[in-house]
């Protein structure tokens, strides 16, 4: 438990489960009332998720004791708030533009949002988010690297800084950091004790609807979580099939690869049409391309069947392009040059 928690989670014993009090071991299970006509789901899942946790610890180069795994980096988000802010009391700080998500799950637990924008580089500016944070003292950061839907990487240092600087919790969300040069601060998490960190099976590991995502932290922070977090929310069908896609290292590398490859090219293609006015960097499996019209070339994509994202509303005039597959790439392309 950390001083972070709010107090009346203190006492909060997180909830036991018949198999968690058994310890798991091997015998006749009588204790949860389970079925016991054997199937391949007939007993509950590990709810400590041993086995999940020790693969994703080898993968991301932390400690087993470092890793809780949860149905998507969404649900971790609200544990976050259940877990450290008092509604109607603690604020948080997000960064504009930024993942949505962090603004919902503060509106759901009632905890006021801060927000403060991104520099031209869309970057922290240190010395006034310092400043702010020395003020304000939000109980949580949420800082996203790359960063949705910019496509850019924060620089580690500002990072750093930040959550030195900061009272709170730092949230560093690494949906996207399987993509991108910049190094994972997993590795930095001995020296960050109020340091939450963000991963997903959703983008690179091509597992989006399985809804994994996983928190590597110090364990007093993981041990808060808990507190929140509901005892079977990972199926055992998520569970073994997450461990097997994480081992497929060999595919996940050649994939990463092609997508790093296949953003090179449609940078490269895109900056040669005269609809485009510009292509942000990205370090993420997408680009965030503004256009002269971006409303004319969402609808005529829409209407030749691909599917992008408007994110005008955060960047002007621009359009978010997940990248697919060659084939998919060469046929965005050939109906941007038709428009």
């Amino acid at each position: 438990m950390s001083r972070y928690l709010r107090q009346h989670l203190s006492e909060l014993v997180p909830y036991s489960s018949a198999r968690q009090e058994s310890g798991g071991a091997a015998g006749i299970w009588l204790d949860a009332n389970e079925s016991p006509y054997s199937s391949a789901y007939n007993r509950y899942p590990d709810p400590r998720a041993i086995a999940l946790r020790e693969v994703i610890a080898k993968h991301a180069g932390v400690e087993c004791e470092q890793v809780l795994p949860a149905c998507g980096s969404d649900q971790l988000i609200d544990m976050i708030f259940r877990a450290y802010c008092e509604p109607g009391q603690d604020t948080a700080l997000t960064f504009s533009p930024g993942f949505s998500m962090y603004d919902h799950c503060a509106q759901m637990n009632d905890v006021e949002m801060y927000h403060m924008s991104l520099d031209d580089q869309y970057d922290i500016h240190l010395d006034r988010t310092l400043t702010f944070v020395r003020k304000h003292a939000p109980k949580i950061i949420f800082l996203c690297s790359p960063n949705n839907p910019t496509g850019n990487s924060l620089t580690v240092d500002r990072m750093v800084s930040v959550a030195r600087a900061a009272d709170g919790i730092v949230v560093i969300d690494e949906a996207y950091i399987h993509y991108a040069d910049a190094p994972s601060l997993a590795a930095q998490l001995e020296d960050l004790p109020n340091v939450i960190i963000l991963q997903t099976l959703s983008k690179a590991h091509g597992a989006a609807g399985l809804r994994l995502g996983y928190a590597m932290a110090a364990t007093s922070l993981l041990d808060d979580l808990r507190k929140v977090k509901l005892p079977y929310d990972l199926s055992s069908m998520v569970s073994d099939t997450a461990v097997q896609i994480i081992k497929s290292t060999t595919q996940l590398h050649q994939q990463i690869a092609e997508t790093i490859s296949e953003r090179k090219r449609l940078r490269t293609c895109l900056e040669n049409l005269p609809e485009v006015v510009q292509i942000y960097p990205s370090d993420a499996n997408f680009l965030l391309v503004r256009f002269l019209d971006h409303r004319k070339v969402y609808t005529q994509l829409r209407a030749a069947g691909i599917i992008v994202r408007d994110r005008s509303a955060l960047v002007e005039a621009c359009l978010r392009i997940t990248v697919g597959v060659p084939k998919e790439n060469d046929i965005l392309l050939a109906t941007l040059q038709a428009i």
